[in-house]
């Protein structure tokens, strides 16, 4: 028997947890009275086939216990949790004007963006429209050095080559422009690397809001002056209402 979790309401977390391979249910509420709409996931407690093997009760106690920071700071759900910071920091860059700066952190290991000028434009610059890719960059030294555009037409740029950042085996630089460029390709594997596992958080939250969009909603009819109440799909037939009316014995 599949086991879920507890109701989860914070949609970019949802999505770091099915970065990893977790499968997400949708479940969309209408209340009838009030107008009230709500969105709740269910996290499956094992990982999907063709993902590496996880337990979610483990992965949850090891985050929620700081045990993850500490021991393993370059954890796949950690990654895709500062590539969510990146992108909510450069939407506030976008609609508030807010410039941005990356700020290393984990002994150098990564780094996030935090309110500040932005970096000085490097002598080779490349663009993209793509905002998770250059989020998911910002957790492994690239930065935006600067936006243009307007709508959902924004040009980010960022250095060819990013900051210094530390791995296993020493201080090394990221060849963003490289990385852009396989990227594109799909010639990067899912499970390969820092920035894939940052890309892919992004990735699975654009695929989970399509999901929200699409799913229908359970609406909640409560039978006025009583404790009845029964929950129908947005839309339901005329037959299922006939049901709800017998449930709720009215004529």
């Amino acid at each position: 028997m599949e086991q879920w979790s507890a109701p989860e309401s914070n949609t970019q977390l949802t999505a770091c947890y099915a970065s990893l391979g977790f499968p997400i249910r949708v479940e969309k509420q209408l209340d009838a009275s009030s107008g009230h709409r709500a969105c709740v996931f269910f996290i499956g407690e094992a990982t999907a086939p063709g993902f590496p093997a996880n337990r979610l009760s483990a992965v949850q106690k090891d985050y929620r216990e700081g045990t993850m920071e500490l021991h393993t700071p370059m954890h796949p759900l950690l990654v895709a949790m500062r590539a969510m910071h990146n992108l909510n920091r450069l939407i506030d860059w976008i609609k508030k004007g807010e410039q941005q700066r990356l700020k290393y952190i984990n002994g150098r290991q990564a780094t996030i963006y935090e309110r500040g000028t932005a970096h000085a434009p490097e002598a080779v610059m490349i663009q993209t429209g793509d905002i998770d890719a250059v989020a998911a960059l910002g957790v492994i030294g690239v930065p935006v050095c600067g936006i243009d555009g307007y709508g959902n037409a924004h040009r980010f740029s960022v250095p060819a080559m990013g900051m210094d950042i530390m791995g296993p085996l020493g201080e090394y630089a990221i060849d963003a422009a490289e990385l852009l460029k396989e990227l594109r390709a799909g010639n990067l594997k899912d499970f390969d690397s820092d920035f894939m596992a940052a890309y892919n958080g992004l990735k699975a939250r654009r695929e989970l809001m399509g999901a929200i969009y699409a799913a229908k909603s359970s609406v909640l009819i409560r039978k006025p002056n009583s404790l009845k109440r029964a929950y129908v799909l947005e839309g339901a037939s005329g037959n299922a209402m006939d049901k709800v009316k017998k449930h709720f014995h009215l004529a």
